[in-house]
C-alpha cells in the first residue's frame, strides 16, 4: 500500500500512475469518487449548497468501485453511485464544484469507507489528499507531494498568476494533511521519471530486507 498525498497540481496522477505501472499494481484515485458523488448528486438536482440535502442524498445513495485497465494498460479503481459509471470528461467537468461536497463529514466517510473496501492486501497505490493521515495511517509508504505555487499555476492553467491553484488549496485546506510517516516530495523541478525514480528509491529504504 502507497499513499500520496498533496496539494493540485503536483502530478499525483502522473507518479501515481508511474508507480503503479512499475510496480503491478491498482491505482485509486479518491478524487474520482469525489467527483462522482457530486456528478451524481448534481443528476439527482441536489443543492449542493444545501448541505442537509447533500448528506440526504448521500445516506441513500451506494458507492462503490469497478476495476479496469485504463487505456495505458494500468488497472484503475473507478467509482460508480448507485452502479452509475461516468466519463472522465463528465467528472473533470463538475471539479470546481467538488469542495462543496466533499467538506462534508459524511461523504468523506462514506468515500473512505469505499476505499477501504479495496484494500485486499495487494500492491494498491492511493492519491488523494488525507489518504496517510486518515485512510491508511498504518501504511509505512507514505509520500505528500508539493510544489511552487507558481509552478502549479502554470501547470494548471499556463499562467502563473491565475489564481485558480491558490483558490483550490484554499478549498481544500481542511482535507489536506501531511501524513505521519510521510516524506515530501517537492516535484516543482522534476519530470515524471525522476519523481519515480524518487519514490521507488525511498520505498527502497522503508522496506526491510
Amino acid at each position: 500500500m502507497v499513499t500520496i498525498d498533496g496539494q493540485a497540481r503536483t502530478g499525483k496522477n502522473t507518479a501515481g500512475e508511474l508507480l503503479a505501472r512499475a510496480l503491478g499494481g491498482l491505482l485509486v484515485d479518491s478524487g474520482r469518487f469525489y467527483r462522482s458523488v457530486t456528478q451524481a448528486a448534481l443528476v439527482a438536482e441536489v443543492d449542493l449548497d444545501d448541505r442537509n440535502a447533500v448528506e440526504s442524498f448521500c445516506a441513500g445513495a451506494r458507492l462503490d468501485a469497478v476495476i479496469r485497465p485504463n487505456d495505458r494498460g494500468v488497472l484503475e479503481a473507478l467509482a460508480t453511485v448507485n452502479s452509475g459509471l461516468f466519463t472522465d470528461a463528465t467528472l473533470v467537468s463538475v471539479g470546481a464544484l467538488v469542495p462543496k461536497v466533499a467538506q462534508i463529514p459524511l461523504v468523506r466517510a462514506m468515500v473512505n469507507a469505499t476505499l477501504r473496501r479495496l484494500n485486499r492486501g495487494g500492491r494498491m497505490i492511493v492519491l488523494g489528499r488525507d489518504m496517510g493521515m486518515k485512510v491508511f495511517p498504518d501504511t509505512p509508504y507514505q509520500f505528500y507531494f508539493s510544489a511552487p505555487a507558481a509552478v502549479r499555476e502554470l501547470r494548471d492553467s499556463g499562467r502563473v498568476d491565475s489564481g485558480a491553484v491558490a483558490k483550490r488549496d484554499r478549498d481544500d485546506a481542511r482535507q489536506t494533511f501531511f501524513p505521519p510517516k510521510g516524506a515530501e516530495v517537492d516535484t516543482g523541478d522534476k519530470t515524471p521519471e525522476q519523481v519515480l525514480k524518487v519514490l521507488l528509491d525511498e520505498m527502497m529504504e522503508r522496506t526491510p530486507e
